[in-house]
């Protein structure tokens, strides 16, 4: 059975002369004067009625040229009025209308600071805001194409090398690529799932109350190996603290953070790890590695953004817009500073549930 279709927005008809705001707005004045004269006539009537006037004023020379002045004057007064309320909002409908045809390029004047003016300039600071909604649409698109097709190329490029007279080195090296290849698909594919449920997700069900600091002194164990190769001091001061919140969104926090300050300190660097509790718990991450600019740090939580362009050191962009979807659903912030050549130190907020 097929779904019911929704009711188009139906057109509006607009009416001869009716069809345009400032029409509406001069009827209305010039309705006012009438009403006006008409009420002035009705009063003085009456009072020339019960004889608190001896003439009736209508009639005399300048009461008839005060009249026609008024009338002349208020209708002149209403078209010009309405014209200049008018052709704003005619303006504004006519770029709503190239908005909703897909034209983001819209962009209106803003010559005063009328109410009008302001919802003008909230319109243009929308189609901004679409605009950049629509660029990073697009570039995610374009950057998920890229990360599948780099691993599914290798993988290709491997197995059939494979297929080749090859030496048990050279195929064992390539089993080896293949196989690194297939992991790096499989955490992207799992990545994406993960932040595309985070997106989506309103509420954390399961929660529970457990050790903070013990949490984040086992995940600096499980990158022991890569910690060790490089050959890198850790400055660990973590405050014990008994937490109630999700453990498991938590951990992925502080394995993509740590795992980054990691993976991007030079061997023999130093990175920082403190724990400290006052109204909410705050824990910094501290290195002394390649650090960022102030452009790579407005967009390092874009999904798949890498401020690394040259691509030499694994990843595939989502890590820390994980990490910030997992705060955001928490209840907590992250902040970072850094200094390219310097290091980087990212401070995570989370608020004390009692």
């Amino acid at each position: 059975m097929k779904e019911p279709i929704s009711n188009p927005p139906k057109k509006v008809r607009h009416y001869g002369f009716l069809k345009s705001t400032w029409v509406y707005f001069t009827l209305m004045l010039l309705l006012a004067l009438i009403c006006t004269f008409v009420l002035s006539a009705a009063i003085v009537t009456i009072c020339y009625k019960l004889g608190w006037l001896s003439v009736i004023p209508f009639f005399s020379a300048p009461f008839i040229s005060f009249l026609i002045i008024s009338l002349v004057g208020g209708t002149l007064f209403a078209v010009i009025v309405a014209k200049v309320i008018a052709d704003p909002i005619k303006k504004l409908r006519d770029a709503m209308r190239k908005v909703s045809a897909g034209d983001l390029s819209v962009s209106l004047p803003v010559t005063s600071n009328s109410e009008i003016a302001q919802l003008t300039n909230d319109f243009n600071q929308m189609v901004h805001e679409l605009g950049s909604i629509e660029t990073l649409r697009n570039d995610f698109v374009a950057n998920v194409s890229h990360e599948f097709k780099t691993p599914i190329s290798s993988i290709d490029g491997y197995a059939s090398l494979l297929q080749e007279n090859v030496t048990d080195e050279e195929r064992i090296e390539y089993a080896k690529r293949i196989s690194e290849s297939a992991k790096k698909l499989s955490v992207l594919i799992t990545n994406i799932l993960q932040l595309s449920r985070l997106e989506n997700q309103s509420f954390v069900a399961e929660q529970n109350t457990y050790s903070l600091d013990e949490q984040i002194r086992q995940t600096i164990l499980t990158f022991e190996p890569e910690w060790s190769r490089k050959d890198l001091i850790l400055d660990i001061d973590l405050e014990p603290a008994m937490i109630t919140n999700c453990e498991d969104l938590l951990d992925r926090v502080w394995s993509n953070l740590i795992g980054n300050a990691i993976k991007f300190t030079d061997n023999g660097g130093t990175i920082k790890i403190s724990l400290t509790v006052s109204s909410e718990y705050i824990v910094t991450i501290k290195d002394t590695g390649i650090g960022m600019t102030e452009d790579v740090m407005a967009h390092i939580f874009d999904k798949f953004y890498q401020g690394d362009n040259s691509r030499s050191r694994q990843g595939n962009g989502l890590g820390l817009a994980l990490v910030k979807q997992v705060l955001d659903l928490l209840g907590g912030t992250v902040s970072v500073k850094s200094q390219p050549g310097v290091g980087s130190e990212f401070t995570v907020y989370l608020p004390i549930y009692k």
